[in-house]
């Protein structure tokens, strides 16, 4: 089912979003219908054991000055699956805009798999917008690193992934839900 949301002007809307494998489909259709409209969505993908999900997420501005930040970071263990598909149009009319898509994904087994693909559809000139994208293992030389300074290879692996963490989950607003996080990263690694 596709969530549908408007957001109106001048109204900056905050969305976190959490998913740890209970759905197997996650549609955003975003759109910013009125100067000076902003969102802000995070997206945190834990998945381990045979979860799957496809994900997609589109934002549209309609107006001037409208803003967007769509951030998506993921870990998958065992033989979990994401399929995220971002997309983000700035339609004609919509100058002075700015649009920031990223996804980054982070494989801790060689059975997960993870396809982030991240699309601009600009027909304005005068804004700024850009994505990013990553997929991939922990380092394994990273891991090596931890364990020749007594670190066990599992505890390694924890650290990584707090890391690779860390500045996103800051953005999260509560604490009770940052904790919850935590432990659940214990079973994704």
């Amino acid at each position: 089912m596709i969530q549908k949301l408007t957001i109106k002007q001048t109204e900056e809307f905050f969305l976190p979003l959490i998913w740890s494998g209970k759905e197997n489909q996650i549609d955003y259709d975003i759109s910013l219908s009125k100067e000076g409209a902003s969102i802000r969505l995070l997206l945190l993908i834990l998945g381990n054991g045979e979860s799957w999900a496809d994900v997609n997420i589109k934002i549209t501005h309609e107006k001037p000055q409208t803003k967007s930040m769509v951030i998506v970071r993921g870990i998958l263990g065992d033989s979990a699956r994401i399929n995220f598909n971002g997309l983000v149009k700035i339609n004609k009319g919509s100058y002075l805009s700015n649009a920031w898509l990223a996804a980054h994904l982070l494989l801790n087994s060689d059975r997960a798999k993870g396809r982030a693909i991240p699309s601009l559809e600009i027909l304005e000139n005068d804004i700024k917008a850009g994505h990013a994208t990553t997929v991939g293992k922990i380092n394994e030389a990273e891991i090596f690193y931890l364990m020749s300074r007594g670190v066990p290879q599992k505890k390694a692996k924890q650290l990584i992934v707090a890391g690779f963490l860390s500045g996103f989950l800051n953005d999260f607003p509560d604490s009770k839900e940052k904790n919850l996080i935590l432990k659940q990263i214990k079973h994704v690694v």
